[in-house]
C-alpha cells in the first residue's frame, strides 16, 4: 500500500468484516491514552477492550509488573487491575493489536536475538515471542496485529534520541538499543508466527 487512495481502497474494504468486531488493544500509553483506540473504533465501528497502561514495557518489570507486558500477560502478582485499563486481558476477543516498544527503548532494555527456547524474557526478543505464543494459543481464532513503536523526537544533526520525562523535562535516552532495531525484532518475530505488522516507524 504506497498511496492515500490505496490506503482509502484498503480500509474501505476491510471495514464490513470489522464492525463490531471485540478489538482487544494491549500495550502502553499509545494505547493507554485514547486517542488511538477511539480512532480504530471510528474507523472500523467495532468495540474495544483498552487495555493499555502507560510506562508499559514489552519485557519483564520487577519493580512495576503493571507496567509489563509479560507480566501483565500472564496475570502475575500485582500486575492486574480490577478496574480501568489495567484489568487482565478478557477471555475471548476478535482481534488483537499490541502497540509497545517505546518504553523498552527509553528503559534501555536489552535486545538480546531470535530465542527459539523463549528463555529469557528480561530481552527484547525474547519477551516479543513469548508474547506471540501465548496470545495465540489464548486467542486461537483472532487475527492479531503488532504495531512498531513511532519516532521520538530526534536531533539529526547528532542522532541522540529524546523523550519528557515524568517532569516534562526533555532527556536523552540512555541506550542501549535503538527504536529501528526494536522495530525491525517485532518484525522478525512476527513472521517466525505469521502475524501482521502494522509499521509504524518506516
Amino acid at each position: 500500500i504506497k498511496t492515500v487512495s490505496d490506503k482509502v481502497n484498503y480500509i474501505t474494504e476491510i471495514m464490513p468484516q470489522y464492525k463490531d468486531a471485540k478489538v482487544l488493544m494491549f500495550g502502553d500509553s499509545f494505547i493507554d491514552y485514547g486517542v488511538y483506540p477511539t480512532a480504530v473504533q471510528n474507523l472500523l465501528k467495532c468495540n474495544i477492550i483498552n487495555r493499555g497502561v502507560g510506562g508499559s514495557t514489552i519485557v519483564r518489570r520487577t519493580d512495576k509488573p503493571n507496567q509489563s507486558l509479560i507480566c501483565r500477560l500472564f496475570n502475575e502478582d500485582n500486575a492486574v487491575t480490577t478496574s480501568g485499563n489495567g484489568q487482565a486481558l478478557p477471555e475471548s476477543c476478535d482481534v488483537v493489536i499490541v502497540h509497545a516498544g517505546v518504553n523498552d527503548f527509553v528503559q534501555a532494555k536489552e535486545l538480546g536475538s531470535i530465542d527459539l527456547g523463549m528463555s529469557d524474557d528480561s530481552k527484547i526478543y525474547s519477551a516479543i515471542q513469548i508474547i506471540l505464543y501465548n496470545l495465540i494459543k489464548k486467542y486461537p481464532n483472532a487475527q492479531i496485529i503488532w504495531d512498531t513503536p513511532c519516532h521520538f523526537k530526534s536531533r539529526a544533526s547528532d542522532n541522540k534520541d529524546f523523550y519528557y520525562d515524568e517532569s516534562k523535562n526533555l532527556v536523552e535516552v540512555r541506550k542501549s538499543c535503538t527504536l529501528k532495531e526494536i522495530a525491525i525484532a517485532i518484525k522478525e518475530c512476527c513472521a517466525l508466527y505469521g502475524v501482521k505488522v502494522a509499521d509504524m516507524y518506516s
